[in-house]
């Protein structure tokens, strides 16, 4: 069966960790650097959906009320309705916010590619980094910045 943990390129976009029950995907350690910053990144998602999407994972995906989880003392739940934007050099990665509760509960490795685009994006909610995005382009976009305000202190 094919994996999902990686979907594929697509007008300007690569899917990264969209992992559901029955799939193959690759495990490892993943670093703590990488981790921070992935953290960064859910704290400042630009994709919102309708509805929550929920870990389908064994034993996640089992009918039984799961433990909540911790890394640094922040609760990583095991369910989300947001995806991330990481911003690379030709592209724009998009993973779910689940992508941290993949990684810390079920050893999920994502692409090495992924997870050094992560680190060298800019600050995450920062105009560089909405810029880095729009500079790629995406189906969402674009994204306003600071800058973009339509606010005006004239009456």
């Amino acid at each position: 069966m094919a994996s999902t943990a990686y979907l594929g390129h697509n007008a300007g976009v690569t899917s990264v960790g969209y992992l559901e029950r029955g799939t193959e995907y690759p495990q490892g350690e993943v670093s703590e650097e990488y981790i921070d910053r992935l953290v960064g990144l859910v704290k400042h998602p630009l994709l919102y959906w309708f509805g929550y999407h929920n870990c389908e994972l064994d034993p996640c995906g089992l009918d039984q009320v799961q433990p909540e989880r911790y890394y640094k003392g922040e609760l990583v739940p095991n369910r989300c309705c947001t995806d991330i934007l990481i911003p690379a050099e030709n592209l724009v990665y998009i993973a779910p916010s689940l992508i941290l509760h993949y990684i810390l509960y079920h050893k999920y490795q994502p692409p090495a590619c992924f997870l050094d685009a992560a680190l060298r994006c800019p600050e995450p909610g920062s105009d560089e980094y909405i810029d880095a995005i729009n500079r790629v382009g995406t189906p969402f976009g674009p994204f306003p910045t600071s800058r973009d305000s339509q606010c005006s202190s004239e009456t």
